[in-house]
């Protein structure tokens, strides 16, 4: 496949995602519904939508296929660690507190590891057919909930601690979340080979697992919608602007450059030349790449610190993070 020839249908799925966020945007500027409204269904996606999409989809797999999946909450642990030490010294010499230093190192560090990852894959196959081709079908899901599962616990224990600057265990319910529940609930019936259950079209929990799944695949166009009202609603003067800059760019540059740099080095080493599956680089290559995770906006809000440089830092990512996207689509083809 050339990767040269990618590079239009990329634009088109780009102008898809972009399409839902300004859709968004005018409704968080235009619209005229409070942000409790907002904040309502962004727990519906994450309570709901999203514990639904992960069972229906990793229940699907078949038992053989889940060892493969063992390597990412192993992936979790090395890409944070070499998140934070590209973070550390990026951010030693840059000018202010410690607290604020701190806080761009987790900004860089912690990626949207759940929900970007899995809007992109499965968005993107509506207006890429050869993107499509190159997934197994499913499989994607399940490597991002076992990605999730390592990740979750480490930033609310480290990220809250460079944010807040006080250490605490995470509490259960910040790791035993819906989305938690369906990926483990899903795992047992594809281990366990209630799977079966559901593949004859003439059994009725076959069409309750695909209700399901269509429930859940509102998630992402949702996603994309929440994150453009967020963008809408935003308001800083130039004041501000000037101030959260420089560290917000430095962020880009860790989580769009530098860490896509140590991916393509790390695909280059020949012990890992054949040896990982197509589904597998890409699922790597964006939680390596993807903008901040916004559960370090929450802890931001709850501790009443630097909640301006996370929200600006998060919002203005993701925005660049649309621009980066085509370019890192093409290069994952050519590797």
């Amino acid at each position: 496949m050339n990767p040269q020839t990618l590079f239009i249908p990329v634009l088109y799925s780009l102008l898809q995602l972009a399409g839902i966020v300004a859709i968004g945007v005018l409704a968080g500027r235009f619209g005229g519904w409070p942000k409790d409204f907002y904040r309502s269904l962004s727990r519906l996606i994450v309570q709901v939508a999203f514990p639904l999409y992960f069972f229906a989809r990793i229940a699907k797999i078949d038992a053989a296929e889940i060892k493969g999946a063992f390597l990412f909450p192993l992936a979790a642990v090395v890409i944070i660690a070499a998140a934070l030490a590209v973070s550390v010294l990026v951010f030693r010499f840059l000018p202010g507190s410690r607290q604020e230093r701190r806080t761009y190192i987790a900004l860089s560090s912690f990626g949207n590891s759940g929900m970007i990852p899995l809007t992109i894959t499965e968005l993107l196959p509506l207006s890429l057919p050869l993107f499509a081709e190159q997934l197994a079908p499913n499989l994607p899901s399940m490597y991002v909930g076992a990605y999730i599962l390592a990740e979750t616990p480490i930033l609310w224990s480290i990220g809250n601690f460079l944010i807040t600057g006080q250490g605490r265990l995470p509490k259960v319910r910040e790791i035993i979340t819906p989305p938690l529940i369906g990926i483990l609930a899903g795992t047992a019936a594809a281990v366990s080979g209630l799977n079966t259950l559901f593949e004859s079209e003439d059994q009725l929990l076959h069409h309750l697992l695909r209700s399901l799944e269509l429930l859940g695949s509102l998630t992402f166009p949702l996603i994309l919608f929440i994150l453009g009202t967020q963008i809408g609603q935003l308001q800083l003067n130039r004041a501000s602007i000037g101030r959260l800059l420089p560290g917000t760019l430095l962020v880009s540059l860790v989580r769009f450059f530098l860490l896509p740099g140590i991916f393509v080095l790390i695909m280059r080493i020949p012990a890992f030349e054949g040896r990982l599956s197509f589904s597998q680089k890409w699922i790597l290559f964006l939680e390596m790449t993807t903008p901040p995770a916004t559960n370090l906006s929450l802890i931001a809000s709850k501790a009443g610190m630097q909640e301006d440089h996370v929200s600006f830092t998060i919002l203005l990512n993701y925005l660049l993070y649309l621009l980066v996207l085509p370019l890192y689509i093409v290069l994952v083809f050519g590797l």
